[in-house]
């Protein structure tokens, strides 16, 4: 072993004994729910309903601002999910007034979680109201007397910045 060698080997040893017996570990950065940025705003060309409430016209809006629940350390979006449920083929006319429409969201950290209900109005449209995470999963199911029942579901990632596909659901 060369001399430059033992010298490193020497210097390195030595600065660690300094750092162990200063007690200059360093420590684990805590991160409280509350320190975590929000994301910049950015066009989006949906209507969104952002945290507060309010409704930005399509063509005119910002991403949704990114929410922390306080004590649950949920990342998430207050989202609309809106949909429309069909008689047979996605046209015109086609809509289905008064179909029950639920909505099982599966999540380990969502307010929103575990069942909501609604029934279609005119045009077959619905919507609700959910707390998005990135893991959540969502089970959309509906009944209609005459048609078969049908479910259709997707995850939390295809909501991320309220991006939630609108739903058309066929009953057939």
């Amino acid at each position: 072993m060369s001399i430059g060698n033992k010298l490193r080997i020497l210097v390195i040893s030595s600065a660690l004994l300094l750092v162990l017996a200063c007690d200059m570990v360093p420590k684990p950065l805590e991160v409280k729910p509350t320190q975590i940025p929000s994301l910049p705003a950015m066009p989006l060309q949906a209507e969104t309903r952002v945290s507060g409430g309010a409704t930005t016209p399509p063509g005119t809006g910002t991403l949704p601002v990114l929410t922390v629940l306080p004590g649950a350390e949920c990342i998430g979006w207050q989202c609309t999910i809106k949909g429309a449920v069909y008689g047979g083929s996605v046209s015109p006319g086609n809509g289905l007034e008064g179909a029950q429409v639920e909505l099982e969201q599966a999540s380990y950290c969502s307010p929103t979680q575990g069942k909501q209900n609604v029934s279609s109005i005119a045009g077959g449209a619905f919507e609700f109201q959910v707390y998005v995470h990135d893991t959540d999963t969502f089970i959309f199911r509906v009944e209609q007397p005459g048609y078969a029942v049908v479910e259709k579901r997707f995850a939390g990632t295809d909501c991320l910045y309220c991006g939630c596909p609108p739903l058309e659901i066929v009953l057939k």
